[in-house]
């Protein structure tokens, strides 16, 4: 694959790519990092993607063994000298003019990254691949390296605590 054909393959992907990175990595600067390598590790493998194939998977599972490699490296350093964690925000951007429905709509985004924040990872990030990136049980099975019944099970289990999380927040209209 030649430059210009990657960068084209890069810009359908890019969006989704950077948005699952600061998902995982819960900081704009981690996140930047990690999309930027995932980025060059798809470039230097771009000769392996099989376009046949879901093209957005191999990107996001790329993304996901840098940083379970990222978490491991973190824990190793944390015994050492423990960092303090920096909070995750996301932006709501929306053009619509009714402030009421803008205000709801960022509580509930606000809400939603609480809970995606209490989650453990092994909850989390399935979540996110599922609902977020639009993804199948079977492709996410393929990204983390796991059965996809643990899949199922991992994502009813999210589903579940996120329920419960938004509820106590005083957010009643969560449909799973």
């Amino acid at each position: 694959m030649d430059v210009a054909k990657f960068e084209q393959f890069l810009t359908l992907y890019e969006k989704d790519i950077y948005t699952f990175c600061l998902y995982l990595a819960r900081n704009q600067q981690a996140a930047e990092d990690l999309y930027q390598e995932t980025i060059l590790f798809a470039f230097e493998k771009c000769a392996e993607i099989d376009f046949q194939k879901n093209p957005k998977s191999y990107l996001l599972a790329i993304a996901a063994g840098k940083w379970k490699n990222a978490v491991r490296k973190a824990s190793w350093r944390a015994k050492i000298a423990p960092e303090l964690p920096l909070d995750f925000t996301l932006n709501a951007s929306d053009n619509a003019n009714d402030l009421s429905h803008n205000l709801e709509k960022q509580e509930l985004q606000t809400a939603i990254n609480k809970g995606l924040n209490a989650l453990t990872e092994k909850l989390r990030v399935p979540l996110i691949l599922h609902y977020y990136e639009d993804l199948s049980i079977e492709e996410i099975a393929g990204i983390l390296e796991i059965p996809a019944g643990t899949i199922k099970s991992r994502l009813h289990n999210a589903r579940k605590t996120m329920k419960k999380f938004l509820e106590r927040e005083g957010i009643n209209e969560y449909r799973e």
